[in-house]
């Protein structure tokens, strides 16, 4: 089929994902099947169809008044780079030993996949977002063999961690990633120095080292210097069957009470 040449604008869309947005108990129907659409699979058609422009209509089947994946499909559109084919084919002209990927998690991915078809074997490496869980299923098989750093991760070899994210899996019904850890043990920090100053003050909370024992909640050891920048201990890791392995545990910069 041969596609006309100039570019297309999608007047009507919906977005539907019930495994990152669940349907709540009381939706009278729940699209299924052919239905759904995540956010990920309508960008990879407006990529195959070189759609630049769409307008994305709210849906009351399956969500009623909750627009949360409306507002999570708008900023996913913030796509920025779509093709990566010359990058790729600059790289392997230039035989380096390795290629740091830096970008957002969308544009990582379809780097990722363009590196694969293309053949590209020059060892990938990132930070955490080109290890992230939505890089690895946006990107797919091509994810696998990437390595790098991560700051937290939901795999890490940390008991807390663990227990939190299966608690967080049962409850939203996906893996979470590093923001979701650290939305979780922001929120425990924050609760943690206001209950013993008996208010909130940010500057509180500078020269303060945590512990699992002393706050539950920040999850492993974290230290904030004069400046509010925290240190822990992070890792080292890479993607093996479409997802994350903790292949190294790097100590905290300045060592640690459990340490």
């Amino acid at each position: 089929m041969t596609l006309p040449a100039s570019p297309r604008i999608d007047c009507h869309i919906h977005a539907i994902d019930p495994i990152r947005f669940p349907y709540s108990d009381d939706t009278p129907y729940r699209p299924s099947g052919q239905e759904i659409a995540p956010a990920a699979q309508l960008i990879r058609v407006f990529d195959a169809f070189d759609v630049r422009h769409a307008l994305v209509v709210a849906t009351n089947t399956g969500y009623g008044s909750d627009s949360r994946i409306l507002l999570d499909t708008l900023k996913q559109g913030e796509q920025g780079q779509v093709d990566f084919g010359s990058d790729v084919i600059k790289l392997k002209g230039a035989k380096a030993d390795a290629v740091f990927v830096y970008t957002n998690e969308e544009e990582s991915a379809r780097f990722l996949i363009e590196a694969k078809r293309q053949g590209l074997s020059t060892p990938l490496f990132g930070e955490t977002t080109l290890l992230s869980q939505k890089v690895v299923e946006l990107a797919g098989s091509a994810a696998n063999g990437v390595r790098g750093h991560v700051g937290l991760s939901a795999d890490a070899p940390v008991p807390a961690i663990q227990e939190f994210a299966k608690k967080f899996s049962a409850r939203y019904k996906y893996w979470p990633d590093h923001n979701g850890i650290k939305g979780y043990t922001a929120v425990y920090l924050v609760k943690h120095v206001t209950e013993k100053i008996g208010k909130f003050d940010s500057k509180a909370m500078k020269g303060l080292t945590l512990t699992p024992d002393e706050a539950p909640g920040i999850l492993k050891e974290a230290s904030w210097d004069q400046n509010g920048d925290i240190d822990r201990a992070s890792f080292l890791a890479e993607i093996v069957d479409g997802k994350q392995t903790i292949v190294e545990t790097l100590p905290k910069l300045k060592g640690g009470k459990s340490e």
